[in-house]
């Protein structure tokens, strides 16, 4: 069967600015609207996967848990790391790799979150789960 690319837009917010906090977490207050995609897919689902809460609950899951590295806050480093990860058929993330880095901190920093990101409702092709690959496209930023 010949592979179809689709590309599913989502409207989302999940560019991570720095405000101070005595956990060194981050705050994604001023966030940006990116593009959450699908590619490569066999198959077009009947229902894509969707993490709980939408794309409030991926902000949230990602201001909770990202960490702006410590020696990159001392080099002022930033940049957008587009994290590429499968939503497999038991709602949980596999296959992460990062699509476009920042530098080596940063990007190690993306991959950790999002393997931490289990928990998905998983995508659905005539009534069977089905594995469905992503990019999400995380910002570091002062």
């Amino acid at each position: 069967m010949k592979k179809l690319h689709y590309l599913f837009i989502l409207l989302m917010v999940i560019s991570c600015d720095k405000k101070a906090s005595e956990e060194s977490r981050l705050s994604c207050e001023n966030c940006e609207e990116v593009i959450f995609s699908v590619e490569g897919l066999d198959v077009i689902p009947d229902h894509f996967a969707r993490y709980p809460e939408g794309t409030k609950g991926i902000q949230e899951f990602i201001s909770n848990n990202l960490k702006y590295p410590e020696s990159a806050k001392v080099e002022g480093k930033q940049g957008r790391v587009v994290v590429s990860f499968v939503v497999d058929t038991t709602g949980n993330v596999a296959d992460v790799k990062i699509i476009k880095g920042a530098n080596q901190e940063l990007d190690q920093e993306a991959l950790r979150v999002v393997k931490l990101m289990n928990g998905w409702y998983p995508a659905i092709k005539d009534g069977k789960y089905i594995n469905v690959e992503y990019q999400l496209p995380i910002r570091f930023s002062w």
